[in-house]
């Protein structure tokens, strides 16, 4: 299974995907690179149960994003987007995508890590965003039961 002629724009992705060399147009309501590969695993396991192009392809032209993934707001011309990426590389995978449809604009992220979860990862979060955003701003989440300023001090350390 490949990818071609993939387009993105604000509210879907477009691509053909390539099966035993026949080629099926996709469609779906969700944006970024990583989804044409979730599609890909759907798909396959999709078929792997039974259901027909037809019914795929219908399928994922009305696919509902998930809440808190990718949603999108536009409010006097500027573009807010959530998504709760919790691991460096889902955080990476947007913010990547965002960058490179962002125009002359600045891309912001606020983001923080919650309490009582992998501490390991809160400096790699905070390179990712160092690195491909142009503003941050930290917050700490749901500390749960660890102080919120040691939280913001171990993002802090991959900034």
């Amino acid at each position: 299974m490949t990818v071609s002629d993939i387009t993105f724009d604000q509210q879907q992705t477009s691509f053909i995907l390539h099966y035993y060399g026949k080629p099926h147009q996709i469609q779906v309501p969700l944006i970024g690179e990583f989804n044409v590969l979730n599609v890909m695993a759907a798909v396959s396991v999709a078929l792997k149960l039974g259901a027909t192009w037809e019914k795929i392809t219908a399928a994922l032209k009305t696919f509902p994003a998930l809440p808190g993934r990718q949603e999108q707001y536009v409010i006097d011309d500027v573009h807010y987007y959530i998504d709760f990426a919790h691991t460096p590389n889902g955080l990476e995978s947007i913010l990547e995508y965002l960058k490179n449809r962002k125009g002359s604009g600045r891309l912001i992220c606020v983001f923080g890590a919650p309490g009582m979860r992998d501490k390991g990862k809160r400096p790699e979060m905070g390179s990712v965003v160092e690195r491909l955003a142009d503003d941050i701003i930290i917050t700490d989440d749901d500390a749960a039961q660890e102080n919120r300023r040691e939280i913001i001090s171990q993002i802090m350390k991959g900034i």
